[in-house]
């Protein structure tokens, strides 16, 4: 026998996605992407025991599993950042583990977990290629501090492992992602800066067999977690000079490729929702597309209805006024399940444009719509500027535990680290300053919230959304209250409350409704097959 074989550990795999306190019900609309996709990246090494994956909003942390040496993969986003290292620091220091730390937030802080004592070590960028590095050298007793995949290539893809993911039937959507990366280049947004401007595409045959497996779990319904689905727009072929159109227009024509694959090779009853840029309204080929391939939800970041706002924010090629009216009927003609995103508190907001925006927000034919506060996040254009002293805001001073003011000055501690976890981040807004401006533009939110969600607006929507039967009607319905119930709260109000209360136990009832109603059995042998890479 080799001596160093002989030596090596036997050890548990714990991939985990934190969760806030108020998002632990139990269930969720939409699966974890991350999770599955690192399981299937993990290598088989005869040293690991058990794969585990653990989303914290479905089910607790099993601690009492985890034995010294065990590796536990964390990944997190900005928003549960503060979650993600307090269960590190516990799962280090009272139960041996070892923690490797990646996601989105670990993109933008860096080295940020290493310093705070919270992982052992961390991976950057794309995680196909780290993370079974990582493990192979957590295997020998070989880890390193930090791990860089960096964009991997769309061949280094792979299938997420869907028969892995335990508790399947307690996600109302599943994710599955075609394309990586967005040419547009928003000051707020992370996806561009994190993910490239470069469109990655994943194998139409690999996306094409996640569906039907997941088609076979009894789902109906699945998100195309997708940067940007519209990632080789017109405007932007006829922006580039003619010798860098060609593979612009190469792109463009094998998403029409993969839409009529879509179209035809996933069960007629199976429907999609994705995330685009509003540009898409002057493609109708590719309009027409989306719609033969039952592509018929759509998140669209409108932002702002004028155009001060878009000015303020780098959007420029997005639509406001009339014209924003007019290119939103265009695109609901052939996707009538818009999902507007409209941001509040941007630069070029004032209290009167904002109240302006709830009275026009109507007339977008909008089926959902979400009203988040403006906020800076770690990595972005608009993060940049304001370290620079560039534009009006300015980031407030946070708080944060004692642990993490033993190892941080206080220039850099950022918000994610304040258990308050305060919802405006920023302060010197031209309009919305100080305590009773930052008052005022969260009562105007919520009234934006509280307005589009009326039972009687959600019911008046059956005017020009094409529902069909009542098991559809009461799904649109439930979704809709969901969507206020759960996105209104997330940072309006501060964490910390009793782990029982009335928006948990309603957020609870709406996801186990919604559940019944948007889920279908699935079948009694569900086809692996799918899911491997040979």
């Amino acid at each position: 026998m080799n001596i160093v074989q002989a030596r090596r550990k036997s050890f548990n795999v714990f991939l985990v996605m934190p969760a806030r306190d108020s998002e632990r019900i139990g269930s969720a609309m939409i699966t974890s992407r991350v999770l599955p996709v690192l399981a299937a990246c993990t290598p088989q090494l005869d040293e690991i025991e058990n794969l585990r994956i653990v989303d914290m909003s479905i089910e607790p942390f099993p601690f009492d599993e985890v034995r010294a040496g065990d590796l536990v993969g964390i990944s997190a986003f900005t928003s549960v950042a503060l979650s993600a290292y307090e269960l590190a620091r516990e799962l280090r220091q009272r139960h041996g583990a070892t923690v490797v730390m990646g996601g989105a937030h670990v993109k933008s802080v860096g080295d940020e977990p290493l310093r705070l004592q919270c992982a052992d070590a961390i991976v950057k960028g794309d995680g196909e290629v780290s993370w079974p590095q990582a493990v192979r050298d957590h295997a020998t007793r070989k880890l390193k501090a930090s791990y860089n995949g960096g964009l991997v290539p769309a061949s280094a893809f792979v299938r997420a492992r869907w028969d892995l993911l335990p508790h399947l039937d307690r996600y109302v959507t599943p994710t599955v992602q075609t394309v990586r990366g967005c040419m547009k280049s928003c000051s707020f947004c992370s996806v561009w800066v994190q993910d490239g401007r470069k469109p990655r595409r994943a194998g139409d045959d690999d996306v094409i067999a996640e569906l039907q497996y997941l088609y076979a779990a009894g789902f109906r319904l699945v998100i195309l977690a997708d940067d940007n689905f519209y990632p080789y727009s017109v405007q932007d072929i006829a922006r580039k000079a003619p010798e860098h159109r060609k593979g612009l227009e190469q792109g463009r024509q094998q998403r029409l490729q993969f839409l009529d694959r879509l179209a035809n090779e996933t069960p007629p009853d199976m429907m999609f929702g994705t995330q685009i840029v509003m540009e898409v309204a002057d493609d109708e080929e590719y309009l027409r597309a989306m719609n033969k391939a039952r592509v018929y939800g759509a998140l669209i970041g409108i932002e702002s209805v004028t155009q001060e706002g878009l000015d303020s924010i780098d959007k420029g090629w997005n639509y406001a006024g009339e014209e924003l009216e007019e290119k939103l009927a265009q695109i609901t003609e052939y996707v009538p399940f818009v999902l507007g995103s409209v941001i509040m508190g941007l630069p070029g907001n004032t209290p009167r444009s904002l109240r302006e925006t709830i009275d026009v927000v109507p007339d977008l034919n909008l089926a959902i719509g979400q009203f988040p506060t403006l906020n800076v996040l770690p990595g972005t254009k608009d993060w940049f500027n304001i370290k620079k002293g560039i534009g009006p805001l300015r980031l407030k001073t946070f708080g944060a535990p004692d642990w993490v003011r033993e190892h941080l000055s206080p220039e850099e501690i950022g918000y994610w680290l304040d258990p308050t976890n305060p919802r405006i981040v920023w302060e010197g807004h031209p309009h919305f300053d100080g305590p009773p401006g930052e008052r005022e533009l969260l009562d105007i939110t919520h009234r934006a919230w509280d307005e589009f969600y009326t039972l009687r607006n959600i019911w008046r929507r059956k005017e020009f959304l094409p529902l069909g039967s009542w098991r559809r009607m009461l799904g649109f319905i439930i979704l809709s209250r969901n969507m206020n119930n759960r996105y209104q709260r997330q940072g309006l109000a501060q964490e910390g409350t009793v782990s029982e209360t009335k928006s948990k136990r309603i957020a609870r009832l709406g996801s186990e409704l919604a559940l019944r109603f948007i889920r279908q059995r699935p079948q009694a042998i569900l086809p692996d097959h799918l899911l491997q890479v040979t």
